[in-house]
């Protein structure tokens, strides 16, 4: 049966707002090379860079929850909030905006569900609590830190799985890998231990880790071979590592080697892509290391936030008191 269905949002003592939802395509931060003269400077994304993407892939986890269970009302504000959708590219403050959800002001309004034919009409009252909805995204925070934890460790078979289809198609030049590949994270999707999105989170975080150790390579170049640098720089420029790093890594070991002079230098694709999949090993134990404050991270938001309301509560009681 069709129906129409629609939302007003109240927040209490406010005007009524309306919502709507579009779909948000995840991408990963990016880390890029941009040129001061003719001198190629590497920008990377911040220290809290890990921190911020899984708050990211945490909120997108609550909004499945939520469109999974019809909860269509919390879904549109949770979209809404500080334009989370629109925004979600520029992400970079995790800390603030939970704490800022947990300050936000309840929230009440009316969900609609109507016959386009007008043969029913339904009207449901309902109450957001921003406070709730920020401890769901903390408590994904803490299950997606266990899984990653798991999936970090992977990397090395996944550099293994490249190296080995590099190698059968130098062997069989022209066969169709496909049917070779092993599935190296393989989830059970009616596993209840797993997150919903576990599968696209992995390809995330795998191409996230590609991002950083091509970049830390790049640095390392910069200090040592003026000439790998000018090659590194100019190849990610020209072949970007986009959603497959897989395929990135995968097309790096077949360039052909290059010669540069002044001074004479070899240079070798295959040689560099292994150092990027070693590099991003060890980015993924750097990583497992750092998921382990996840939980002591969650504890210090809603200590800080417990303690402002105090303050602001012990506050409002003095100056009644000293107005009595």
């Amino acid at each position: 049966m069709a129906f129409v269905g629609s939302s007003s949002f109240m927040p209490r003592g406010g005007k009524p707002q309306l919502s709507s939802t579009r779909a948000a395509r995840v991408n990963v931060p990016k880390m890029t090379i941009e040129y001061v003269g003719n001198e190629p400077q590497v920008r990377q994304a911040g220290t809290d860079c890990l921190k911020d993407y899984i708050t990211r892939r945490a909120v997108k986890t609550v909004l499945f929850y939520l469109r999974e269970f019809h909860d269509g009302a919390t879904e549109k504000w949770l979209n809404r909030f500080e334009n989370f959708t629109q925004k979600e590219k520029e992400f970079f403050d995790w800390q603030g905006y939970i704490e800022r959800m947990f300050e936000a002001e309840s929230v009440e309004g009316v969900e609609v569900f109507a016959h386009p034919k007008g043969y029913y009409r339904r009207e449901f009252k309902f109450t957001i609590e921003p406070s709730g909805v920020a401890r769901k995204i903390l408590a994904s925070r803490e299950h997606l830190a266990e899984e990653w934890k798991q999936d970090l460790n992977l990397m090395d078979m996944e550099n293994l799985e490249i190296t080995r289809m590099h190698y059968e198609l130098l062997m069989n030049p022209g066969a169709d890998l496909e049917p070779l590949k092993e599935r190296i994270l393989d989830v059970d999707p009616m596993d209840d231990e797993s997150s919903p999105l576990r599968v696209p989170n992995y390809r995330s975080i795998r191409t996230l880790a590609t991002h950083y150790a091509a970049h830390r390579i790049l640095q390392r170049m910069k200090e040592k071979s003026n000439h790998h640098f000018m090659w590194l720089s100019e190849y990610l420029q020209t072949h970007p590592i986009g959603p497959d790093s897989e395929a990135f890594l995968y097309n790096l070991l077949r360039e052909e080697a290059v010669v540069r002079t002044n001074p004479d230098t070899y240079i070798s694709p295959k040689k560099v892509a292994q150092m990027i999949m070693n590099c991003r090993t060890t980015v993924g134990k750097e990583w497992i290391e750092d998921l382990e404050l996840v939980k002591s991270d969650n504890l210090a938001i809603q200590r800080r936030v417990l303690q402002r309301r105090a303050g602001d509560l012990f506050d409002g009681l003095r100056s009644e008191t000293e107005q009595m």
